[in-house]
């Protein structure tokens, strides 16, 4: 069972957020542009960990805290390029009459 997580000081803060947040693609425009920040990291520091607003991605589970919103640039990325390749091979199918073997 899983419980809310929040840093119990600021260390513990810092650790946390250069694990997940630093890497996580939710908060890559706030890092790269200082847009779009991560509305979970956010609420994490605007309400307390008992209010029904903290966000239910910050857990404490048996194999410690995490986020499970948590995407890795790279995964994040990885999806993006799959993507991009369905749209372009999609489109040939309409362009070329559909998929030929």
């Amino acid at each position: 069972m899983t419980k809310p997580y929040r840093p119990s000081n600021g260390t513990e803060g810092s650790w946390f957020r250069s694990v997940f947040c630093a890497t996580c693609e939710h908060d890559r425009h706030w890092r790269e542009r200082e847009k779009r920040p991560c509305l979970i990291l956010n609420a994490t520091m605007a309400h307390f960990v008992d209010d029904p607003e903290y966000p239910h991605q910050w857990v404490r589970g048996s194999d410690g805290p995490t986020c499970t919103a948590y995407v890795s640039e790279e995964e994040a990325r990885k999806l993006r390029k799959a993507k991009r390749k369905l749209r372009k091979d999609s489109r040939q199918g309409i362009l070329f009459g559909g998929n030929h073997e």
